[in-house]
């Protein structure tokens, strides 16, 4: 997935890609996401998404802060939200693979990934 997304990145001239880096959180302003890693590094972004995996710093992040935001009228909600922090499995699978464009068209030619690409790589 991270190759999909790599590949489809613009030029390197027109901006700045950094693999290889762990991040430990991250803090949102009005107009910029600014990220720490655990190098001691910071970047700034426009966006963050979080496909950081099992052990995402981004969920604990995002569930850290809005518990700390409840907390003070709903501890118990607060409480709830940080058991949701660690990744727990539900019981289901999910299986996914990449198809070709082609090979879609010829099964199904009507499928609404063969009229519009952006779905075509959200569905991978």
């Amino acid at each position: 997935m991270l190759k999909v997304l790599a590949d489809s990145l613009p030029p390197a001239d027109q901006l700045d890609v950094h693999f290889s880096k762990r991040m430990s959180s991250y803090n949102v302003k009005t107009d910029s996401v600014t990220l720490h890693f655990e190098d001691g590094s910071v970047a700034f972004a426009d966006l963050l998404i979080g496909c950081d995996g099992i052990r995402s710093a981004t969920r604990a992040t995002m569930y850290e802060n809005l518990a700390k935001r409840i907390e003070s009228e709903h501890q118990k909600g607060a409480e709830e939200i940080r058991s949701c922090i660690e990744a727990s499995w539900t019981g289901t699978f999910a299986y996914r693979s990449l198809v070709e464009t082609e090979n879609l068209v010829k099964l199904s030619p009507d499928h609404r990934a063969t009229r519009d690409t952006l779905s075509v790589r959200v569905a991978l």
